[in-house]
């Protein structure tokens, strides 16, 4: 997804000449750094998650305040976006461009977060748990 946008940034940027091209450049170069502050900013832990020493684990912040409906109804603007992007509508094609702008962010940060020795919560909580030979049990704070 980077190496699209980077393509598609540069892409865009081509049809701009003078200054309009550093600042096409500028504003695209902004929009993929906000990407990836915002999915870093999923990682974040509670203060009692880092004292447990639970992993980096991509977490529902973002949608903490959300209801279920909610939840739901953001699921289905989502998918109708994507199908009258499928079907030719330019503006419908356009948010789900902008979607693959914003994606980036997220897919760096569940990648770092695989380098860590425990993947999720509930793997943490097992190893602790019962302990393994490779995994010895982590000691409870």
């Amino acid at each position: 997804m980077f190496w699209i946008d980077i393509v598609l940034l540069t892409s865009i940027a081509a049809s701009f000449h003078g200054s309009a091209w550093y600042a096409a450049v500028t504003i695209g170069c902004c929009v993929l750094a906000i990407s990836v502050i915002v999915g870093f900013r999923s990682l974040r832990r509670s203060k009692h998650d880092k004292d447990m020493g639970y992993p980096m684990v991509i977490n529902a912040y973002s949608s903490k305040g959300l209801t279920k409906s909610g939840r739901r109804r953001a699921g289905l603007f989502g998918g109708s976006t994507g199908g009258a992007a499928a079907a030719g509508s330019t503006a419908a094609g356009g948010l789900v461009l902008l979607g693959s702008v914003i994606f980036v962010g997220y897919a760096a940060a569940i990648a770092f977060s695989s380098f860590q020795r425990y993947l999720t919560r509930a793997e943490f909580e097992a190893v602790r748990q019962y302990g393994t030979k490779k995994h010895p049990k982590t000691p409870t704070p």
